[in-house]
């Protein structure tokens, strides 16, 4: 846990980081890198195809940069300044860094989706 904590602390301080930046024993690193991947806390900044976040395939190794999303970014440096892990807060920050006319509305749909899923009842997409 402290492993994660240490890079996405690092992440959202750079916005980018290279593999050699984080300081943590080789198999902890990749792990965690793994992990945070996983859960597109953070991404590969190369890409293989196209910007799209499935086409970016992470590899724990010297001479990869990873980067934070700006809705993680704002969710971990929110978290770090007042303790509190607040989806909303990051959401509406980027919207409006956007410049997204609508974005009360969208904060409320973000907020509509996450309670459905909190529920298990996400419809299904075909």
């Amino acid at each position: 846990m402290e492993a994660l904590a240490e890079i996405l602390s690092l992440c959202a301080e750079k916005r980018r980081v290279r593999y050699e930046d984080i300081k943590l024993k080789e198999d902890v690193k990749a792990e965690a890198l793994l992990l945070l991947e996983r859960e597109r806390l953070l991404l590969p900044s190369e890409t293989s195809k196209s910007l799209a976040w499935e086409d970016r395939v992470l590899i724990p190794e010297a001479g990869r940069e990873y980067e934070m999303p700006n809705v993680i970014v704002y969710l971990i440096k929110r978290a770090e300044e007042s303790g509190e892990w607040n989806p909303n807060y990051a959401v509406e920050r980027c919207l409006k860094e956007a410049g997204e006319k609508e974005a009360e509305k969208v904060l409320d749909l973000f907020n509509m989706v996450k309670e459905m899923g909190e529920r298990g009842v996400l419809p299904q997409i075909s």
